[in-house]
C-alpha cells in the first residue's frame, strides 16, 4: 500500500476505494500517495 499521512500542507485526494482507505483513516489525515496531489509542499509521514 501507498499510505502516507499528511503532516502539513495543502491537497487534493483522487477517488480511492473504502476497502483501501476507509473513513477513520481518511479523519485522521492519512491518504494514498498514489491518489494525492498536492496544491502545496506537503510535509508526511509513512503509516505501516
Amino acid at each position: 500500500m501507498c499510505k502516507v499521512k499528511v503532516e502539513s500542507g495543502k491537497f487534493q485526494l483522487g477517488l480511492c476505494s473504502k476497502t483501501a482507505l476507509d473513513d477513520l483513516e481518511r479523519r485522521d489525515g492519512i491518504v494514498l500517495a498514489c491518489k494525492t496531489f498536492p496544491e502545496e509542499d506537503v510535509t508526511i509521514t509513512f503509516v505501516q
